[in-house]
């Protein structure tokens, strides 16, 4: 019999103590229901406790309604609100709230987390991104995401993603030979505290802007490289002063 049903166990001696439960197969959930509180491992210690008194036969199977499966909970809900059962520790339908662990359970959980770090050091907040050196994964889990990533294979369609993703962004590309000047200046990290050679000033000195050249730059935005914009006079009017304000 796996028809969708609300069901009802019922104490013979005490019929005002029940267990309201829902179920797809009620042989099944009969069984499971007897072979837990012959075990003594019943998660109800009321029906657990009552069943080790008064024994098996005092205990009723109801079908109280048989109803589709995505309408379980619900009706499980409404009998519960209404036959307000004894027995059901969780009042809340398809919950656990309630449900307290045995202590040989709490055990085992504290055993199976026992060095479990979950990735991260002890100490991490997650919540609290402001401070520094807290997310910070171990050694062990760099090393599992390392293994799980090679070999890995990017997808045709998540290339053609990616690529929708960076249209449009500017990307630079140095030719062979600019690439080939940078490999031989490695030993200057940068240009802070260059020393320029006599020569080098003075090219610079008596380098000469065209008319065109100085058009181009004039109000050219220096940090936006995509765009040629131009400020406008005002603007430029607005700058100068902010300017001499700050001297």
């Amino acid at each position: 019999m796996g028809t969708s049903t609300i069901y009802k166990i019922q104490s013979i001696i005490k019929p005002e103590r029940s267990y309201v439960g829902s179920t797809n197969n009620v042989n099944r959930r009969w069984d499971i229901h007897l072979r837990l509180l012959r075990k003594g491992k019943h998660h109800s210690v009321k029906l657990q406790n009552h069943y080790n008194k008064h024994g098996e036969s005092d205990l009723v199977f109801i079908i109280l309604e048989p109803c589709f499966p995505e309408f379980l909970i619900i009706r499980e809900q409404f009998y519960i609100n209404k036959e307000r059962p004894y027995f059901n520790i969780a009042k809340k339908a398809g919950s656990k709230l309630g449900v307290p662990h045995s202590e040989n359970t709490r055990k085992n959980m504290s055993i199976s987390h026992m060095g479990n770090d979950f990735g991260f050091k002890k100490g991490f907040i997650p919540w609290n991104k402001g401070k520094k050196n807290l997310y910070k994964h171990t050694e062990k889990w760099k090393k599992t995401q390392s293994e799980q990533k090679k070999g890995h294979a990017v997808s045709e369609e998540t290339r053609r993603k990616l690529r929708e993703k960076n249209k449009g962004k500017v990307r630079y590309i140095c030719s062979e030979e600019t690439r080939e000047k940078m490999r031989n200046r490695k030993d200057i990290p940068s240009r802070k505290g260059t020393k320029w050679s006599k020569e080098q000033r003075e090219k610079m000195v008596g380098r000469k802007w065209t008319e065109e050249q100085r058009i181009k730059l004039k109000g050219k935005i220096p940090w936006n490289k995509g765009k040629t914009g131009v400020y406008s006079e005002e603007t430029l009017a607005a700058m100068r002063n902010a300017k001499k304000k700050r001297a």
